[in-house]
């Protein structure tokens, strides 16, 4: 059956009518089936995270070693970053990044990149072909608020629309100390999350919260505006939008085990996250309201992508990021270098 999706104008997709997404069918050979999308990458480039490109054409932004590319079926350029790491501004393809972990399209124009170890936001300009600091004073580490020029970020990670507030940014900036326990006689990595709000006209920046663990990825619930969260721990945090101090960890009916290494989640309706899982090689149906998790696309095989004789042998290797499109569903692999495409069906029972 065909998936339903609807574009909300805030930019969240799930489905309507509360339909569950519950399984991906895997046979190469149906129209509801995983298709291997072949993109050449330069040697050596990872991407770590994809988005769906909002200029027309059916592209998708990837964000990979330190540089921004635009991805066809057959083909790829570079619209920003080089092989080189460091912090310059101006022409796009002479910038340089130091990590950068995510970005976020403002909109067809302008692209908001979280240069992590430069410690600051960059923007990348399309029309101009351009970047300019966006916010925070890059290469200077703090936790200061304030405008463009004064804020101070530690190592920001994540950043996207806040889908409450529309006019600002939500951005995860990670403070990672190294630090001696007396009491243990050994050090210690403490890790502390600030979640703050940038304004997106103006690069402002306002500490919203502080949460004593390392996030890294999130997405916020279409209806109450709650953060769901993963980074160095193998479960979901949900911080509630009006008190993000008091994270929680959520129930799981499938725990992560020591290999587990959950990445990016999205909503796919109004309370089903899927999620990737990167150690364990599978993707992650979860029910907020339940706990209650179901894997898909899992076969437990590190190496094998989709065999035609189902579900039971499909296997999507160290899946990193996703979005979706039109009721498709575009996963990274981190083990192999390229894009699948997987039809996701939505079982009305």
């Amino acid at each position: 059956m065909e998936a339903v999706v609807n574009r909300l104008e805030i930019g969240v997709r799930f489905a309507t009518e509360n339909h569950r997404f519950v399984s991906c069918s895997c046979s190469l050979s149906s129209s509801l089936g995983m298709e291997k999308i072949n993109i050449t990458f330069p040697t050596g480039v990872t991407m770590t995270l994809i988005q769906e490109d909002l200029k027309p054409g059916g592209k998708t932004l990837g964000l990979g070693s330190n540089r921004i590319f635009e991805l066809g079926e057959d083909s790829w350029s570079r619209l920003a970053g080089n092989a080189y790491i460091g912090f310059q501004n101006g022409a796009a393809l002479e910038s340089t990044f130091k990590h950068p972990r995510s970005f976020y399209q403002l909109d067809e124009r302008r692209i908001v990149i979280a240069d992590t170890e430069n410690d600051c936001l960059r923007l990348l300009d399309r029309t101009s072909e351009k970047t300019r600091t966006f916010s925070g004073v890059c290469e200077q580490h703090g936790g200061d608020d304030g405008d463009m020029w004064s804020a101070r970020y530690a190592n920001p990670v994540y950043v996207a629309r806040d889908i409450k507030s529309l006019c600002y940014l939500i951005v995860l900036d990670v403070n990672s100390q190294y630090l001696w326990s007396d009491e243990d006689s050994e050090y210690y990595w403490d890790h502390q999350t600030v979640i703050r709000q940038v304004d997106s006209g103006t690069g402002y920046t306002t500490t919203n919260a502080t949460v004593s663990r390392k996030l890294l990825y999130f997405t916020q619930d279409p209806l109450n505006f709650h953060l769901y969260a993963t980074g160095d721990f193998r479960g979901i945090y949900k911080l509630p939008y009006n008190d993000m101090d008091n994270a929680n960890m959520m129930p799981d009916s499938i725990p992560g085990s020591w290999f587990s290494e959950r990445k990016q989640l999205i909503f796919i309706d109004t309370d089903t996250l899927l999620v990737t899982d990167k150690g364990l090689n599978k993707l992650l149906l979860y029910d907020i309201t339940t706990g209650k998790s179901d894997s898909i696309c899992d076969s437990g095989a590190s190496n094998d992508i989709c065999a035609p004789s189902g579900l039971e042998t499909c296997n999507i290797p160290s899946p990193v990021s996703l979005y979706m499109s039109e009721g498709d569903l575009y996963v990274t692999s981190n083990a192999e270098l390229y894009v699948i495409k997987c039809k996701l069906e939505n079982d009305l029972g």
